[in-house]
């Protein structure tokens, strides 16, 4: 026993502290940074968002690339200068686990299966660890790699796309000897995922009940009806409305990447105010007096956000399911709490404190002040036209706003998505879709606020006033991908509102043209009379010689569609057969809108239900303090049932009327239900809620109370 020990001793001491670095250091490189910094270097506008400087990015690099794995491999070898044995099992477990999680990504490339990739990576990193202390051929191969931290950071800083951004060149001034004839303020609104469909109704009219803000602006507007976007993301859309020309698929977001904007064109000339979320157009010389985000806020939100990117790149997939998705925004992946059933008051994990924090942050930052501070920086300038730009992450996912801007309570990612798509059960995604539709809502009052500041500005008149949207979103079961082309996508992706009011106004005109967004620089350039100084792909929509199109090309060639139009109002017929012609609150199951809003008294059966469930947030309501920045509206639950199928039709009364009609639905094996009720239907304090069976339907239809725990 005393000479096996001997021989592991020798077999420890054999192993150098230049390779217990080199190992930690390679592995740690191969493991965790490649694959962070790859996923960084391949999207620019993680930084862009953040309005990272060059140090910023370099730090991160340098800090993922190099620092951790370094100061990794010297902890390990003070450790083990410390205490032998201590420190070769803290080595052990240290490069046992970087090669579990190395093998994991490399086996799930060719395997979707987790449990496949787990049981093959745990066997590798036991073979791992056995050839590095049984081989000095793997250790002297380890010794080479050492310089993995110096490959990985060229990648990153010099091969990627990222590296645009840290050699991207100084902003030049813009051209010179630019004349504008006709200058007036210009005032321009871009909204991000909205759909013209969201707006109209199935004959092309705009929804005013719902969406006045919009239809007050229509007034006074050209609303250009078949307008569609040239690109269906952000980061080539705002490029191809600020140029003017279609965006280079190889650029980043970025002015030193778009030299010729609408920013560099009046630069010197109009007095600007730029706030963009996603992309950094406007130059320092012509927006050096935006506002900046400071170091500590920027790196508080970049360092929660890398946490969540890590996690998603380093774990197994079957792991990442709970995880904050990072595709659907481009920052602040964290801050949106999610609320599962089962929950209930005093739990430490109920996501009462999440919720709290979330709406301080929201009082704090995020898209609703971003536009508050846009209108709050309105108004007119001493001696010089004013040029006031906004895109908004609005009515963009996650939506969790009502029509007045509190936000519902409802969980993020919702029921019903799945990655960047949908589910297959229509009912789930029909309540995304009330979501959505009640964040444009939202939306829409933002352009009523934004008309009244102007008209108390006294500037609305003679304003020149342009509101559209970069691209729209696909909300339908079974779409694999919210934002993907295809034949069934479409009408929605493609379609945007797009209302441009001339200094002076006009007697609301509808323009059927097909209008791209390509166009409006040209047309803004031609109502404040200015030449724009480089070849623009888009004309004024203002001309007498509009040219004849027949089709429109999307993304730079990836679709090509016509110009008919009747894709948006096929999506806006499927809204109005879902949803009524009234509020989306009126969601139900086909066949149960007109329980709404009916006494529950008069219409429930005396009998009891011959199944039990439970309200699993009924907490949130037991004191509504409407002052609240949260007005709780999503209510959820628990059916206690013997099978799963089919699902059962449930309403929802609240303080006495039926507020809500919704569906069954199955997760992990549990009988769920969800839904939204109206604000309107709350009261301030404690309030009531009960739960209804509905069964069969015409006079054959029976509402039976459900007891609830």
């Amino acid at each position: 026993m005393a000479l096996t020990a001997q021989r592991l001793r020798d077999l420890i001491e054999s192993v150098s502290p230049f390779e217990v670095l080199a190992s930690c250091v390679a592995l740690f490189c191969l493991a965790i940074a490649q694959p962070i910094l790859d996923l960084l270097g391949r999207n620019p506008e993680f930084f862009v968002a953040r309005s990272s400087p060059v140090s910023d990015v370099l730090l991160i690099g340098v800090t993922v690339g190099l620092l951790f794995p370094v100061a990794l491999g010297l902890a390990v070898i003070g450790i083990r200068k410390a205490n032998l044995v201590v420190g070769t099992a803290v080595h052990v477990a240290v490069i046992a686990l970087l090669a579990l999680v190395l093998l994991i990504e490399i086996v799930e490339q060719f395997v979707a299966n987790s449990t496949v990739a787990i049981s093959v990576g745990g066997m590798g990193s036991l073979a791992t660890v056995r050839l590095f202390y049984g081989s000095a051929s793997v250790r002297s191969i380890l010794r080479l790699m050492v310089l993995a931290p110096i490959a990985v950071l060229l990648s990153f800083v010099v091969i990627s796309p990222t590296a645009g951004l840290i050699f991207a060149e100084p902003a030049m001034a813009g051209p010179t000897g630019i004349r504008v004839g006709d200058p007036a303020p210009i005032v321009m609104v871009v909204f991000d995922e909205l759909p013209l469909a969201s707006l109209i109704d199935g004959d092309g009219t705009i929804q005013e009940d719902n969406y006045p803000g919009f239809a007050r602006l229509s007034s006074d507007s050209y609303w250009f009806r078949n307008a569609i976007t040239s690109e269906s993301n952000t980061e080539r859309a705002i490029p191809s409305i600020l140029t003017g020309r279609r965006a280079n698929p190889e650029a980043i977001p970025v002015h030193s990447d778009y030299p010729e904007t609408l920013f560099s064109l009046l630069a010197g000339i109009y007095e600007m105010d730029a706030t963009e979320d996603v992309t950094d157009l406007c130059p320092d010389y012509a927006c050096q007096d935006s506002e900046q985000i400071g170091w500590q806020q920027r790196w508080v939100g970049t360092a929660q956000d890398l946490r969540i990117v890590a996690l998603h790149v380093l774990l197994p997939t079957a792991m990442t399911d709970e995880l904050p998705p990072i595709d659907q925004t481009w920052s602040d992946f964290g801050e949106v709490p999610s609320l599962d059933p089962g929950l209930s008051e005093g739990s430490a994990t109920s996501g009462e404190f999440d919720l709290a924090a979330r709406f301080h942050r929201e009082l704090e930052g995020g898209r609703r002040s971003s536009f508050e501070e846009f209108l709050g920086s309105l108004g007119p300038s001493a001696g010089r036209p004013t040029l006031d730009f906004i895109h908004v992450l609005l009515p963009h996912s996650p939506w969790e706003y009502l029509p007045d801007g509190r936000t519902h309570g409802s969980p993020q990612p919702a029921r019903g998505q799945d990655g960047p798509g949908w589910v297959d059960d229509s009912w789930l995604v029909d309540q995304i879709y009330q979501r959505h539709l009640l964040q444009v809502q939202y939306t829409d009052s933002l352009i009523g606020r934004m008309i009244d500041r102007l008209e108390d500005l006294d500037i609305y008149d003679e304003a020149v006033i342009i509101v559209l949207a970069d691209h729209g979103v696909a909300i339908a079961p079974g779409l694999e991908h919210r934002r993907r082309l295809s034949p069934e996508s479409v009408g929605e992706l493609t379609a945007v509102p797009l209302f441009i009011k001339p200094p002076g106004g006009v007697n609301g005109v509808v323009d059927d043209y097909r209008a791209e967004t390509i166009d409006v620089l040209p047309t803004i350039a031609d109502l404040i009379d200015v030449e724009i100084p480089w070849s623009a792909q888009g004309i004024s929509l203002m001309g007498d010689d509009r040219p004849t199109r027949t089709e429109t090309v999307i993304n730079s060639g990836e679709l090509m569609i016509g110009v008919s139009g009747e894709e948006k109002l096929e999506v806006a017929r499927r809204k109005i057969e879902i949803f009524g012609p009234g509020d989306p609150f009126d969601l139900a199951p086909p066949g149960t809108r007109d329980l709404l809003w009916k006494s529950h008294d008069q219409i429930v059966d005396a009998a009891v239900a011959p199944i039990r469930g439970e309200f699993s947030n009924l907490w949130l309501y037991e004191d509504i303090d409407f002052g609240a920045e949260m007005l709780p509206s999503f209510i959820q639950g628990v059916l206690q049932r013997e099978t799963t199928d089919p699902p059962v039709i449930l309403a929802i009364s609240v303080n006495g009327t039926i507020s809500a009609v919704t569906r069954s639905y199955v997760r992990e094996d549990r009988v769920l239900y969800q839904a939204l009720v109206p604000p309107d239907r709350l009261v301030s304090g404690h309030n009531e809620f009960r739960l209804i069976l509905v069964e069969g339907s015409g006079e054959l239809r029976r509402l039976t109370l459900v007891p609830t725990e």
